[in-house]
Order: structure tokens, then sequence, then C-alpha cells
């Protein structure tokens, strides 16, 4: 069983007056790309408000037709109706033309924000979300009323103790992210998976547009790019995909700007990568059967491997130490937090040393001496 590392200690504690009159309202989340819908929505119904999802514009028009909703967080650059339509339908309805619809959209310029507010938008909420942000905006357009609070059926408030999400992960700022899924540490490790099986393939498909100048093609990939994968921390890369957006919108391109791009979208599927190989082992860990006595020869020997790596400060490490966590569970020696996280760190030299304590406290219970 690997342990969690990430402190919730930072979680804000949102149980101010103004947010206690809108808890149990009804949100509208118009939103067409899968992470984005899972961020929001553990977001919000995390502090008690009620969620419904539309997948795009055309689904949201209906939802406002058949439910009512005390505001709709629309996404604008969506398949089948893009945000700014369903605005001006919405607002043709039967008190549509009071409904709260905040813009929820990566699209930062001021333009943007302006063309938001021409279709009857009320206000424009940036991606990757910001907690802050977001409350105060629903505190602003949401009327404070008395309702019904949401109970979610499971609380995922606390993080369990298996998830094999490291402290830190080169190219994320996993705090960040923490904040937006409520402190959900499984979850978060979910959407970094998910992502890599998303995303891997990215940067190959837009450098076939930028072969082929589809600039349009290429703006509208990166837009969801800065979306979902800002969500999930990677900060950096949301800064050079920004940019990049913003030429493609204007038919341009910057070779120096998109290597920045290439370099960092590489650093961060790497790191998706050993996520995922390492969540897959920890999985398969925790769903085989762990019955019978465990092969403390093997143990001894994954752990000098693992030293010799340290030691030569080989890349692979991190995955020897996922096998010998996987092979030894509970029976790891309590030292094993601090090896982890000084081998996500890439802190080979330090992590050696607390192998090497490791290995001297590594030895059959004396249940199995015999």
């Amino acid at each position: 069983k690997v342990t969690a590392h990430i402190p919730v200690h930072r979680l804000p504690k949102r149980d101010d007056q103004a947010l206690s009159q809108i808890l149990g309202a009804k949100v509208l989340l118009v939103e067409d790309i899968e992470t984005n819908q899972q961020v929001a929505r553990e977001l919000l119904e995390g502090h008690g408000l009620h969620v419904d999802i539309a997948n795009n514009g055309i689904e949201a028009v209906q939802a406002v037709q058949h439910n009512q909703y005390d505001i709709v967080l629309m996404d604008i650059q969506m398949p089948e109706m893009d945000g700014h339509t369903a605005t001006l339908e919405i607002r043709k309805l039967n008190l549509g033309y009071e409904l709260p619809i905040v813009a929820m959209t990566a699209n930062a310029m001021k333009e943007d924000q302006n063309k938001s507010l021409q279709v009857g938008m009320n206000g424009h909420i940036n991606k990757p979300i910001s907690p802050d942000e977001l409350f105060d905006t629903l505190v602003q357009w949401i009327k404070p009323a008395l309702r019904e609070i949401y109970h979610r059926q499971t609380t995922d408030s606390a993080p369990t103790n298996h998830s094999p999400l490291p402290q830190k992960l080169a190219g994320f700022d996993l705090q960040s992210a923490l904040l937006r899924v409520n402190g959900n540490q499984d979850l978060l490790l979910k959407l970094l998976c998910d992502c890599y099986l998303e995303k891997k393939d990215s940067l190959a498909t837009l450098s076939q547009m930028i072969t082929a100048k589809s600039y349009g093609e290429a703006a509208y990939l990166v837009h969801g790019l800065i979306g979902s994968i800002g969500n999930l921390g990677a900060n950096q890369l949301v800064n050079h995909a920004r940019k990049l957006e913003s030429l493609f919108k204007k038919n341009q391109y910057d070779a120096s700007l998109f290597e920045l791009f290439v370099v960092e979208f590489d650093m961060v599927i790497s790191s998706l990568a050993s996520l995922s190989i390492r969540a897959e082992a920890a999985n398969s860990s925790a769903s085989s059967t762990t019955e019978g006595p465990i092969d403390w020869d093997r143990a001894k020997s994954l752990s000098n491997s693992l030293l010799k790596k340290l030691q030569s400060g080989d890349g692979n490490s991190a995955d020897c130490l996922t096998e010998l966590e996987n092979l030894l569970g509970e029976s790891f020696p309590a030292n094993r937090d601090t090896l982890r996280v000084l081998v996500d760190d890439f802190s080979f030299d330090h992590a050696a040393i607390e192998l090497q304590k490791l290995l001297e406290n590594l030895q059959k219970p004396d249940s199995e001496a015999n």
C-alpha cells in the first residue's frame, strides 16, 4: 500500500455568511470536456451546491427549458452549439432573460469578455478555474435563499491512504490542482492518468496542423489544452499555450515559442506517463491477493537494486521503488514516505541515504523467520 503525500491543510474554509446564503443553489454547468466537468462538479458539490451538466449549447437550452437553475456556468467553444449562441437562445425563453449566465472559458482576452457581455452574459470566469474567483462570482449572482443543501452519497473530503499521488510532479503545481478538486487526491490522480491517455498524442497532431498551416484548428486544439490540463496544474505549459493560441487566431506562428511549448509539453507528458505506470502498479497490487508470506529475498534484492540506481542517478528509480512498495505493502519500514518524496523530487543522493536506513530495518518478522 502506497501512502498519499500531499497535505490538504491549505484548502480554504468557505463557511462565510455570503456563501452560506447560496448553499443548495442549483447550477447548470455547460462544458464539453470531461476533465473540466469533473473538476467543477467536485468543487461545487463539495460546497453544497446542486450540479447538472450539459455537454454543449443545445443540451443547455433544453435543460433550461425543463428545469429551474440559479445560475448557468457556460463554456464558449463547444461542438453542436457554442456558448454565445446558447446564451442568445436562453435569453429568448420565458424567464431566461433574468437567469444569471457566466462565461467559464480559457479566453482571457478583453475582446472575448466583451463579446460574452454583448450576447447577454453576466460575467466571466477564467480557466484554469480559480476557486476563489468561482465562489466570489457565485455569491455575486446567485440570489440568497433558504434551500435544501446538497449532500453527496459519498464524502470525499478526506483522501484515502493508498493513492500513489506524489508530493511533487515535474511540470505541475499539484497544490493548486488539489484546491480545484476540493482536496480529493484520488480524483486528481484519476484525472491526471486520464489526461495522459487523452493528450499524449496532442503534440503530434498540433505539429501536423502547423505544417499544414491550419492555424484555426491549431488554436482550437491549444484552447482545449489550456482548459483541461491547466485545471490539473500544468501552469507553465498553459502560459506557452495561451501565447500560441493568440498567434494562431491571428493566423501567425512563432517557431521559438513553439519550441518552448514542445519542451514543456514533453516534460508534462513524461511526468504523466510515469505517474500512470505507478498508479497502474498500485492498483494491480491492491486488487491482487496478498495472502501468503512476503518474498523477503526478493525484497532484499529489489532494495539493493534500487540503491544502485539511486547512487548512479538512474531515472528508473521511481519504478523500482514502486515495485518494492507493492511487494512489501504494510511491512515497508516507517521511513518509506520520506524515501518516496525524495525519489519523486529526483533527490537521489538523499534518497540513497534514506534507503540505506531502510535496509538496516528490512528483515523478516519473527513470525516468518522460520
